[in-house]
């Protein structure tokens, strides 16, 4: 396990070199696994099981809140 400010940089490195892929809008159905990954459903009826970056701020999540993660990866 990596400290968590080592890893939030790291998630940072990922996002800024994710900038100008494909990102896709999609709607929270559940946070899981301990607040670290979620269940989020796009306008295409697809579910998908995702992780959540160390930095995002949990208690702002909540069910059918938008959410952008990475079409390229996820799609």
């Amino acid at each position: 396990m990596k400290p968590l400010g080592e890893r939030q940089g790291e998630e940072r490195s990922m996002v800024d070199d994710l900038r100008g892929t494909p990102m896709l809008v999609g709607t929270l159905e559940e946070v899981i696994d301990d607040q670290r990954c979620a269940i989020v459903s796009t306008s295409l009826d697809s579910e998908y099981y995702t992780s959540i970056l160390s930095f995002v701020d949990n208690s702002l999540l909540e069910p059918n809140c938008l959410v952008l993660f990475n079409h390229k990866v996820h799609g």
